[in-house]
């Protein structure tokens, strides 16, 4: 297991509305950290539909993926820069959107990073259903996206116990279903940085303080021998500067987890 790891593919840009920074700020503190590789994975961009401060609209997609790709061959030699959205599964609504995207030369990955769901032509958080209702359909999701085969892994597959505020029987059952499901297909699962950076990387951390990574649930996915990536969920070029890589290291190794040295992109169909 590697002391800190040396990619990144979980990076967002100011497009989305609640990040900072230039794209090239991003890649320059990438650099500084000591990563070789960084991904860019902005929140999806969708047609047709507008969330302020969530994505992008879909009128900035040519702007990212040119920037990018501009940036890739800028910074050839010096980092590996690859181009990718953090995006949701809606079922089959935006399936085709996202394949059409995948044939593209200048696109190569999705994680897949769920917060919300689409129906009745409008978005929706899981998080603001009654809290079994909000695991049951986070569940059904998730599993049914998994198995589509679109995604490279799982981006902070447990933020769905931060909405439940316990680990009970139905998010240990919910966890044994992810982890059971991504052993089998192979899909990585990531433990994502973020809320360490709420203040609590200030002073040592406290797994019981954080919303996640969630203890519990990686000692379910350890059980599983699921494989397991970091991600630094960058909203900011300094998070890849004050981001404690160390203490995720130390997580993975607590809780007897395969944490992968690197994270191969999903190959294109």
């Amino acid at each position: 297991m590697a002391d800190s790891p040396k990619y990144n593919l979980h990076s967002h840009t100011a497009r989305c509305g609640h990040a900072v920074g230039t794209d090239r700020e991003y890649v320059e503190n990438a650099i500084r950290a000591g990563f070789t590789t960084l991904g860019f994975s902005d929140h999806v961009m969708l047609p047709w539909v507008s969330q302020p401060r969530i994505r992008g609209e879909y009128a900035m997609l040519e702007d990212y993926l040119f920037s990018v790709a501009s940036l890739r061959k800028e910074y050839a030699g010096v980092i590996d820069i690859h181009t990718g959205f953090e995006a949701e599964w809606y079922g089959t609504i935006f399936k085709g959107y996202y394949q059409r995207l995948l044939l593209r030369d200048d696109f190569e990955y999705f994680l897949l990073g769920q917060h919300c769901f689409y129906e009745n032509n409008a978005m929706h958080w899981y998080g603001n259903l009654p809290k079994d209702e909000c695991t049951l359909k986070y569940r059904h999701d998730v599993l049914e996206a998994m198995d589509s085969g679109l995604f490279t892994y799982f981006a902070h597959p447990d933020i769905y116990i931060s909405w439940r505020e316990c680990f009970d029987a139905l998010a240990e059952e919910t966890a044994e279903a992810i982890c059971a499901k991504a052993k089998a297909i192979g899909m990585p699962l990531e433990i994502n940085c973020a809320p360490s950076r709420r203040g609590f990387w200030l002073r040592p951390l406290d797994e019981n303080l954080l919303a996640y990574p969630v203890p519990q649930f990686w000692d379910i996915a350890a059980k599983h021998g699921v494989d397991v990536v970091i991600g630094v969920d960058a909203h900011d070029p300094s998070d890849y500067l004050i981001t404690r890589l160390s203490w995720f290291v130390e997580f993975a190794k607590r809780h007897g987890l395969h944490l992968l040295e690197q994270c191969p992109l999903k190959a294109k169909k």
